[in-house]
């Protein structure tokens, strides 16, 4: 699962960022311009006419330098707000002595001379969809006297949903097994669970729930979406409504709540408002708990019938 995109997106004007060097070189340029006028000597204009030539070789070629640069990012369908995450930058065109930073992820410099292809490690600062990245890249070619920088706007084919970072929450729900449990307490694949529909593998699946026909008949890796109806589970209802850090840490406690519940082999049932409206479902991994919470927006959660013996429980952020 990955997420794709090509630097043909929204591109920044240059901006240029002059070094002590550049300054030093126009003061000498100055000081040189008024002895010739002042003396008449020929050979200091033809050395002010050669240092005016440099300023200007550094001035105008670092950002065609720019416009020739494309980049394409690489990077998973998932990640986690504060930790980092592994993209894939090709530079598919022959450029040289570049330089470019993820800013949105954030992420930290690196070379870019091309056609290449690597990895950089950002991390996504909060919980959110990413739709596209931001690129800061620079080049200062040939002399490194003027730095030049573009920002870009690269949108990804599939986009990156950042989840919230789980806090650690004790979670017993209603007829959970105790600390002897086998492995068949574990949510959809008890015995005499219904098959109602495949859906494709995440990680974190047990084997067997692996979908044989449907992965056949496909091409893809399906596993079994079971109803246990006589299970008794947790009904999570997520309202982030207030915004800001009360509702990352909410997303966060959810997240908590959620994998705790499912560690314990509960079916969970996760209700939060995304923004085409609310949204209320079943969640069979901690994966999918990450995706439903990176989706959750602040708003009225959805409202979904309880099954007797179940647990209700409510994450508000303007609680927290």
């Amino acid at each position: 699962m990955s997420a794709a995109g090509a630097g043909t997106g929204a591109r920044g004007v240059p901006r240029p960022a002059v070094s002590r060097a550049v300054a030093v070189l126009v003061l000498i340029g100055a000081a040189i311009f008024v002895i010739a006028r002042t003396t008449g000597s020929g050979w200091l204009m033809v050395l002010l006419s050669g240092l005016v030539g440099v300023l200007a070789v550094s001035v105008v070629l670092p950002p065609l330098a720019l416009r020739r640069a494309r980049l394409e990012v690489r990077a998973p369908r998932d990640a986690t707000a504060g930790r980092s995450l592994s993209v894939t930058v090709s530079v598919p065109v022959r450029v040289r002595n570049l330089r470019a930073r993820l800013v949105e992820p954030e992420g930290s410099w690196f070379a870019c001379d091309g056609p290449a292809e690597g990895e950089t490690i950002a991390v996504p600062a909060r919980r959110s969809v990413l739709r596209e990245v931001a690129v800061d890249v620079t080049s200062a070619w040939p002399l490194g006297l003027v730095r030049w920088r573009r920002r870009v706007h690269i949108p990804l084919t599939r986009p990156v949903e950042v989840g919230p970072a789980p806090i650690d929450t004790e979670m017993t729900p209603p007829g959970a097994r105790g600390s002897g449990a086998d492995e068949q307490s574990a949510p959809g694949w008890r015995d005499g669970d219904v098959v109602r529909g495949a859906r494709e593998y995440v990680p974190g699946d047990p084997v067997k729930l692996v979908h044989w026909p449907a992965t056949a008949r496909t091409g893809t890796l399906m596993v079994k979406e079971l109803d246990a109806p006589h299970r008794p589970g947790v009904v999570l209802v997520v309202d982030l409504r207030g915004g800001g850090a009360a509702a990352e840490t909410a997303a966060g406690r959810a997240a908590g709540i959620a994998n705790a519940a499912l560690a314990a082999g509960a079916p969970v049932t996760m209700c939060t408002a995304e923004r085409g409206g609310p949204v209320g479902g079943r969640v069979d991994s901690p994966v999918e708990v990450s995706r439903r919470l990176a989706r959750a927006v602040g708003g009225p959660p959805a409202e979904v019938a309880v099954a007797a013996g179940s647990a209700v429980v409510r994450v508000d952020a303007c609680a927290v």
